[in-house]
């Protein structure tokens, strides 16, 4: 997600929550032009971005609890799945072994025509 997180010039980390929100046509913009097969969210605040803009109010906040899961979102006429992992460069790569299992579950899925 491409929101700004910028402090005194400097890259600061998570962008603010109205950040997020004021992103997420844009994402969704970029999505429609990409049509990917399939989405990987790496990390918490990427995969509540994507839950926020796809409405999935069902999705768990906490990686640990929506990690493994799938969720069919729409994009143009196709559903295709969403999920999320761990991201790879917080707490000393703490799960860092599930994220190729989680990559190779996303993988064996196929994007469905609506």
């Amino acid at each position: 997600m491409k929101c700004p997180s910028e402090k005194d010039g400097h890259d600061h980390g998570t962008p603010e929550d109205q950040a997020i929100r004021n992103c997420l046509e844009h994402l969704r913009a970029e999505l429609e032009c990409a049509a990917p097969d399939r989405i990987l969210a790496l990390g918490g605040v990427p995969f509540q971005s994507l839950s926020e803009l796809f409405r999935l109010d069902d999705a768990p906040e906490k990686v640990e609890d929506f990690h493994g899961r799938v969720w069919w979102v729409r994009i143009g006429a196709r559903e295709v799945p969403l999920s999320g992992t761990y991201f790879a460069g917080t707490k000393r790569h703490t799960h860092f072994d599930d994220i190729p299992t989680d990559i190779d579950r996303l993988l064996s899925l196929q994007p469905r025509q609506v």
